[in-house]
Protein backbone atom coordinates (compact mmCIF):
# COMPACT_ATOMS: atom_id res chain seq x y z
CA UNK A 1 0.00 0.00 0.00
CA UNK A 2 1.49 3.53 -0.70
CA UNK A 3 1.73 6.26 2.00
CA UNK A 4 0.93 9.67 1.66
CA UNK A 5 4.36 10.87 1.80
CA UNK A 6 5.23 8.27 -1.46
CA UNK A 7 2.30 9.66 -3.16
CA UNK A 8 3.23 13.55 -3.05
CA UNK A 9 7.05 12.22 -4.48
CA UNK A 10 5.36 10.51 -7.52
CA UNK A 11 3.59 13.80 -7.69
CA UNK A 12 6.32 15.99 -8.14
CA UNK A 13 8.19 13.67 -10.27
CA UNK A 14 5.18 14.19 -12.71
CA UNK A 15 5.70 17.77 -12.47
CA UNK A 16 9.41 17.37 -12.92
CA UNK A 17 8.67 15.87 -16.08
CA UNK A 18 6.05 18.27 -17.32
CA UNK A 19 9.15 20.91 -16.97
CA UNK A 20 11.49 19.25 -18.64
CA UNK A 21 13.48 19.01 -15.15
CA UNK A 22 16.58 17.32 -15.19
CA UNK A 23 16.50 16.11 -11.04
CA UNK A 24 14.38 16.83 -8.19
CA UNK A 25 15.54 17.91 -5.05
CA UNK A 26 13.52 16.98 -1.57
CA UNK A 27 14.98 18.70 1.74
CA UNK A 28 13.63 19.04 5.09
CA UNK A 29 12.31 22.66 6.48
CA UNK A 30 11.99 23.50 1.85
CA UNK A 31 9.63 22.98 -0.64
CA UNK A 32 11.06 20.44 -3.56
CA UNK A 33 12.70 22.03 -5.95
CA UNK A 34 13.54 21.08 -9.61
CA UNK A 35 16.78 22.16 -12.03
CA UNK A 36 15.36 22.98 -15.19
CA UNK A 37 17.88 24.24 -18.24
CA UNK A 38 20.83 23.57 -15.16
CA UNK A 39 18.93 26.35 -12.75
CA UNK A 40 17.36 24.90 -9.54
CA UNK A 41 13.61 26.54 -8.95
CA UNK A 42 11.32 26.07 -6.26
CA UNK A 43 7.94 23.94 -7.45
CA UNK A 44 5.42 26.22 -6.04
CA UNK A 45 1.69 25.52 -4.50
CA UNK A 46 3.69 22.91 -2.51
CA UNK A 47 4.10 21.45 1.20
CA UNK A 48 7.43 22.36 3.29
CA UNK A 49 8.47 18.95 3.66
CA UNK A 50 8.28 17.90 7.40
CA UNK A 51 11.33 15.32 8.40
CA UNK A 52 8.28 12.98 9.30
CA UNK A 53 7.28 13.39 5.49
CA UNK A 54 11.17 12.77 4.42
CA UNK A 55 11.30 9.76 6.67
CA UNK A 56 8.27 8.68 5.02
CA UNK A 57 9.20 8.72 1.98
CA UNK A 58 12.65 7.09 2.30
CA UNK A 59 11.15 4.39 3.87
CA UNK A 60 8.79 3.55 1.33
CA UNK A 61 12.06 3.92 -1.37
CA UNK A 62 14.35 2.08 0.45
CA UNK A 63 13.26 -1.49 0.36
CA UNK A 64 16.24 -3.96 0.32
CA UNK A 65 18.52 -4.93 3.20
CA UNK A 66 21.35 -4.39 1.36
CA UNK A 67 20.01 -0.75 0.60
CA UNK A 68 19.24 -0.02 4.25
CA UNK A 69 22.29 -1.04 5.06
CA UNK A 70 23.99 0.85 3.05
CA UNK A 71 22.25 3.96 4.17
CA UNK A 72 22.92 3.06 7.86
CA UNK A 73 26.68 3.05 7.32
CA UNK A 74 28.19 5.21 4.73
CA UNK A 75 24.81 7.82 5.24
CA UNK A 76 23.81 7.87 1.29
CA UNK A 77 22.60 5.08 -1.32
CA UNK A 78 21.88 5.10 -4.66
CA UNK A 79 19.52 3.36 -6.48
CA UNK A 80 16.93 3.15 -9.51
CA UNK A 81 13.42 3.32 -9.00
CA UNK A 82 10.64 2.59 -12.14
CA UNK A 83 7.18 4.32 -11.57
CA UNK A 84 4.11 2.92 -13.18
CA UNK A 85 3.18 5.43 -16.18
CA UNK A 86 5.93 7.86 -15.66
CA UNK A 87 9.27 5.63 -16.16
CA UNK A 88 12.70 5.20 -14.47
CA UNK A 89 14.51 7.32 -12.44
CA UNK A 90 17.78 7.23 -10.57
CA UNK A 91 17.69 8.06 -7.05
CA UNK A 92 20.22 8.91 -4.06
CA UNK A 93 19.40 9.24 -0.42
CA UNK A 94 21.94 10.79 1.77
CA UNK A 95 21.85 12.73 5.53
CA UNK A 96 22.08 15.94 6.01
CA UNK A 97 21.87 18.04 9.23
CA UNK A 98 20.94 14.94 10.98
CA UNK A 99 17.78 14.44 8.26
CA UNK A 100 17.40 12.48 5.08
CA UNK A 101 17.58 14.23 2.00
CA UNK A 102 16.84 13.03 -1.87
CA UNK A 103 17.78 14.03 -5.45
CA UNK A 104 16.18 12.19 -7.94
CA UNK A 105 17.26 12.26 -11.76
CA UNK A 106 14.51 11.95 -14.30
CA UNK A 107 15.59 10.10 -17.06
CA UNK A 108 13.49 10.24 -20.53
CA UNK A 109 11.70 6.64 -21.14
CA UNK A 110 13.41 6.38 -24.10
CA UNK A 111 17.11 7.07 -25.20
CA UNK A 112 17.19 10.19 -26.69
CA UNK A 113 18.61 10.13 -30.17
CA UNK A 114 22.07 11.69 -31.79
CA UNK A 115 19.85 14.34 -33.58
CA UNK A 116 18.53 14.92 -30.68
CA UNK A 117 21.27 15.47 -28.21
CA UNK A 118 22.98 17.39 -31.25
CA UNK A 119 26.68 15.27 -30.96
CA UNK A 120 28.69 15.79 -33.41
CA UNK A 121 27.78 12.65 -36.32
CA UNK A 122 31.14 11.47 -35.98
CA UNK A 123 29.92 9.95 -32.67
CA UNK A 124 27.54 7.84 -34.33
CA UNK A 125 30.40 6.13 -35.80
CA UNK A 126 31.75 4.95 -32.99
CA UNK A 127 29.21 2.54 -32.74
CA UNK A 128 30.90 0.42 -35.47
CA UNK A 129 33.76 0.03 -33.92
CA UNK A 130 34.34 -4.12 -32.99
CA UNK A 131 36.75 -3.90 -30.03
CA UNK A 132 39.37 -1.07 -28.05
CA UNK A 133 37.91 1.69 -25.26
CA UNK A 134 35.84 4.62 -26.01
CA UNK A 135 35.38 6.96 -22.63
CA UNK A 136 33.18 9.94 -22.07
CA UNK A 137 34.23 12.59 -19.89
CA UNK A 138 32.98 15.39 -18.18
CA UNK A 139 31.53 16.98 -14.90
CA UNK A 140 28.84 15.45 -12.86
CA UNK A 141 25.15 16.43 -15.05
CA UNK A 142 27.18 16.69 -18.27
CA UNK A 143 25.11 13.91 -19.90
CA UNK A 144 28.05 11.30 -20.45
CA UNK A 145 25.52 8.81 -19.61
CA UNK A 146 23.00 9.82 -22.25
CA UNK A 147 25.92 10.15 -24.86
CA UNK A 148 26.68 6.40 -23.83
CA UNK A 149 23.02 5.27 -23.67
CA UNK A 150 22.45 6.40 -27.42
CA UNK A 151 25.78 4.53 -28.64
CA UNK A 152 24.87 1.56 -27.09
CA UNK A 153 20.98 1.91 -28.62
CA UNK A 154 22.55 2.68 -32.09
CA UNK A 155 24.64 -0.61 -31.65
CA UNK A 156 21.48 -2.44 -30.49
CA UNK A 157 19.76 -1.70 -33.72
CA UNK A 158 22.53 -2.54 -35.92
CA UNK A 159 24.15 -5.53 -34.16
CA UNK A 160 23.72 -9.35 -32.96
CA UNK A 161 25.76 -8.70 -30.13
CA UNK A 162 25.49 -9.74 -26.45
CA UNK A 163 25.85 -6.28 -24.39
CA UNK A 164 26.51 -6.32 -20.96
CA UNK A 165 25.98 -2.85 -18.84
CA UNK A 166 27.35 -2.81 -15.17
CA UNK A 167 26.15 0.27 -13.55
CA UNK A 168 25.47 2.27 -10.40
CA UNK A 169 22.79 2.78 -10.74
CA UNK A 170 20.93 1.53 -13.90
CA UNK A 171 19.98 4.89 -16.16
CA UNK A 172 18.47 3.81 -19.35
CA UNK A 173 16.46 0.27 -19.86
CA UNK A 174 16.90 -0.80 -22.69
CA UNK A 175 14.73 -3.62 -25.09
CA UNK A 176 16.59 -6.23 -26.94
CA UNK A 177 16.43 -5.43 -30.49
CA UNK A 178 19.19 -7.56 -32.26
CA UNK A 179 21.24 -7.90 -29.61
CA UNK A 180 21.16 -8.90 -26.24
CA UNK A 181 21.46 -6.44 -23.31
CA UNK A 182 21.92 -7.63 -19.84
CA UNK A 183 21.65 -5.02 -17.03
CA UNK A 184 23.70 -5.31 -13.81
CA UNK A 185 23.35 -2.82 -10.86
CA UNK A 186 25.81 -2.42 -8.30
CA UNK A 187 24.02 -3.37 -4.99
CA UNK A 188 21.58 -5.64 -6.41
CA UNK A 189 23.02 -7.60 -8.83
CA UNK A 190 26.53 -7.06 -8.29
CA UNK A 191 29.32 -5.86 -5.53
CA UNK A 192 31.59 -3.45 -7.54
CA UNK A 193 32.56 -2.51 -10.99
CA UNK A 194 35.62 -4.25 -10.93
CA UNK A 195 34.20 -7.29 -9.65
CA UNK A 196 30.93 -7.47 -12.32
CA UNK A 197 33.81 -6.89 -14.84
CA UNK A 198 35.58 -9.43 -14.16
CA UNK A 199 32.63 -11.49 -14.29
CA UNK A 200 30.91 -10.36 -17.53
CA UNK A 201 34.50 -11.64 -19.08
CA UNK A 202 32.99 -15.24 -18.67
CA UNK A 203 29.34 -14.06 -19.88
CA UNK A 204 30.34 -14.62 -23.56
CA UNK A 205 29.90 -10.26 -24.08
CA UNK A 206 30.93 -8.42 -27.62
CA UNK A 207 30.37 -4.90 -25.54
CA UNK A 208 31.13 -3.77 -22.16
CA UNK A 209 29.74 -0.34 -20.47
CA UNK A 210 31.39 -0.15 -17.08
CA UNK A 211 29.44 3.07 -15.47
CA UNK A 212 32.50 4.57 -14.45
CA UNK A 213 36.40 4.11 -14.09
CA UNK A 214 36.12 5.00 -10.55
CA UNK A 215 39.55 2.68 -8.88
CA UNK A 216 42.66 1.22 -10.20
CA UNK A 217 41.19 -2.04 -9.91
CA UNK A 218 38.32 -0.91 -12.54
CA UNK A 219 40.58 1.28 -14.58
CA UNK A 220 43.24 -1.90 -14.49
CA UNK A 221 40.27 -4.08 -15.53
CA UNK A 222 38.55 -2.16 -18.05
CA UNK A 223 42.28 -2.05 -20.58
CA UNK A 224 42.39 -5.76 -20.27
CA UNK A 225 38.82 -6.05 -21.49
CA UNK A 226 39.72 -4.39 -24.38
CA UNK A 227 42.84 -5.78 -24.77
CA UNK A 228 41.31 -8.97 -25.13
CA UNK A 229 39.57 -8.39 -28.11
CA UNK A 230 35.79 -6.64 -26.44
CA UNK A 231 34.53 -3.22 -27.28
CA UNK A 232 34.21 -1.17 -23.85
CA UNK A 233 32.81 1.89 -23.18
CA UNK A 234 33.18 3.78 -19.66
CA UNK A 235 33.36 7.13 -18.05
CA UNK A 236 35.46 9.82 -16.00
CA UNK A 237 35.30 12.90 -14.70
CA UNK A 238 37.97 14.86 -16.22
CA UNK A 239 37.98 17.91 -18.37
CA UNK A 240 39.97 16.55 -21.59
CA UNK A 241 41.04 14.20 -23.47
CA UNK A 242 44.44 14.81 -22.45
CA UNK A 243 43.93 14.89 -18.67
CA UNK A 244 41.68 11.84 -19.29
CA UNK A 245 45.19 10.08 -20.51
CA UNK A 246 46.87 11.57 -17.79
CA UNK A 247 44.24 10.41 -15.33
CA UNK A 248 44.57 6.91 -16.19
CA UNK A 249 48.17 6.62 -15.85
CA UNK A 250 48.48 8.77 -13.12
CA UNK A 251 46.45 5.73 -11.39
CA UNK A 252 48.85 3.96 -11.53
CA UNK A 253 52.51 3.34 -9.68
CA UNK A 254 55.37 4.86 -11.62
CA UNK A 255 57.06 1.55 -12.10
CA UNK A 256 54.13 0.41 -13.95
CA UNK A 257 53.16 3.85 -15.93
CA UNK A 258 55.69 3.34 -19.29
CA UNK A 259 53.81 -0.21 -19.17
CA UNK A 260 50.02 1.17 -19.00
CA UNK A 261 50.80 4.18 -21.58
CA UNK A 262 52.11 1.58 -24.24
CA UNK A 263 48.55 -0.76 -23.30
CA UNK A 264 46.57 2.54 -23.33
CA UNK A 265 47.98 3.39 -26.87
CA UNK A 266 46.88 0.46 -28.67
CA UNK A 267 43.56 -0.20 -26.93
CA UNK A 268 41.98 3.19 -27.00
CA UNK A 269 39.91 3.98 -30.11
CA UNK A 270 38.28 7.48 -28.47
CA UNK A 271 37.51 10.33 -25.64
CA UNK A 272 34.77 12.18 -25.85
CA UNK A 273 34.73 15.25 -23.05
CA UNK A 274 31.71 17.10 -22.98
CA UNK A 275 30.20 20.06 -21.14
CA UNK A 276 25.94 20.97 -21.07
CA UNK A 277 25.08 24.24 -21.38
CA UNK A 278 21.96 26.51 -20.87
CA UNK A 279 20.71 28.08 -23.91
CA UNK A 280 20.37 31.72 -24.70
CA UNK A 281 16.04 31.02 -25.30
CA UNK A 282 16.27 29.39 -21.91
CA UNK A 283 14.52 26.36 -23.77
CA UNK A 284 17.16 23.61 -22.45
CA UNK A 285 21.01 22.55 -22.43
CA UNK A 286 23.28 22.46 -25.46
CA UNK A 287 26.47 20.83 -25.66
CA UNK A 288 29.50 21.38 -26.48
CA UNK A 289 32.24 18.07 -27.35
CA UNK A 290 35.86 17.84 -27.51
CA UNK A 291 36.41 14.49 -29.75
CA UNK A 292 39.25 13.11 -30.08
CA UNK A 293 40.06 10.01 -31.90
CA UNK A 294 42.93 7.79 -31.70
CA UNK A 295 45.55 6.94 -34.98
CA UNK A 296 49.17 6.33 -35.10
CA UNK A 297 50.27 9.89 -34.37
CA UNK A 298 48.01 10.06 -30.86
CA UNK A 299 49.27 6.29 -30.08
CA UNK A 300 52.60 7.99 -30.37
CA UNK A 301 52.27 10.63 -27.96
CA UNK A 302 50.50 8.52 -25.46
CA UNK A 303 53.56 5.77 -25.46
CA UNK A 304 55.95 8.44 -25.47
CA UNK A 305 54.30 10.41 -22.86
CA UNK A 306 53.92 13.32 -24.64
CA UNK A 307 49.97 13.98 -23.69
CA UNK A 308 50.91 17.57 -23.07
CA UNK A 309 50.63 17.50 -26.97
CA UNK A 310 47.41 16.00 -27.66
CA UNK A 311 45.40 19.44 -27.58
CA UNK A 312 47.54 20.37 -30.57
CA UNK A 313 47.63 17.70 -32.36
CA UNK A 314 43.31 17.70 -32.38
CA UNK A 315 43.66 21.25 -33.43
CA UNK A 316 45.31 19.84 -36.75
CA UNK A 317 43.02 16.54 -37.51
CA UNK A 318 40.01 17.98 -38.03
CA UNK A 319 39.51 16.57 -41.56
CA UNK A 320 39.56 13.11 -39.92
CA UNK A 321 36.44 13.99 -37.00
CA UNK A 322 38.59 15.30 -34.33
CA UNK A 323 36.95 18.21 -32.82
CA UNK A 324 37.80 20.97 -29.97
CA UNK A 325 36.12 22.26 -27.35
CA UNK A 326 36.71 25.88 -28.55
CA UNK A 327 35.84 24.82 -32.49
CA UNK A 328 32.43 23.21 -30.64
CA UNK A 329 32.01 26.37 -28.42
CA UNK A 330 32.57 28.88 -31.31
CA UNK A 331 30.25 26.83 -33.23
CA UNK A 332 27.08 27.10 -30.69
CA UNK A 333 27.97 31.21 -30.35
CA UNK A 334 27.90 31.05 -34.50
CA UNK A 335 24.60 29.28 -33.90
CA UNK A 336 22.88 31.47 -31.32
CA UNK A 337 22.91 29.50 -28.73
CA UNK A 338 25.33 30.96 -26.21
CA UNK A 339 27.06 34.33 -25.91
CA UNK A 340 31.08 34.60 -26.65
CA UNK A 341 31.53 35.70 -23.06
CA UNK A 342 30.36 31.70 -22.01
CA UNK A 343 32.04 30.20 -24.16
CA UNK A 344 35.32 31.83 -22.97
CA UNK A 345 34.31 30.71 -19.34
CA UNK A 346 33.85 27.37 -20.72
CA UNK A 347 37.25 27.04 -23.12
CA UNK A 348 40.14 24.91 -21.96
CA UNK A 349 42.27 27.28 -24.08
CA UNK A 350 40.61 31.25 -24.18
CA UNK A 351 43.13 32.30 -25.86
CA UNK A 352 42.98 29.65 -28.79
CA UNK A 353 39.25 30.34 -28.90
CA UNK A 354 39.71 34.20 -29.05
CA UNK A 355 42.29 33.38 -32.01
CA UNK A 356 39.56 30.97 -34.03
CA UNK A 357 36.85 33.78 -33.77
CA UNK A 358 39.09 36.60 -34.98
CA UNK A 359 40.71 34.09 -37.66
CA UNK A 360 36.77 33.52 -38.83
CA UNK A 361 35.45 36.90 -39.05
Amino acid sequence: MQNNGYQLFVEWLAIGLQENASDLHLKVGYKPYIRVSGVLREISNQYVISNDLMNEIIDHLITTDLHRETYSQTGSVDMGIVVEKLGYFRINIYRQSGTGAIVTRLLPIKVPSFETLGLPEVVKNFADFRTGLVIVTGTTGSGKSTTLASIINEINKKYNYHIITIEDPIEYRYENNKSIISQRELGSDCDSFAGALRAALREDPDVIFVGEMRDLETISTVIAAAETGHLVFSTLHTKSASKTIDRIISSFEASQQASVAAQLSTVLKAVVSQQLIPRLDGKGRVCATEILIVNSAIQNLIRENKNHQIDSNIQISKNVGMITIEDSLLNLVKQGHITFDEALSRANNPTYLQNLAQNKR
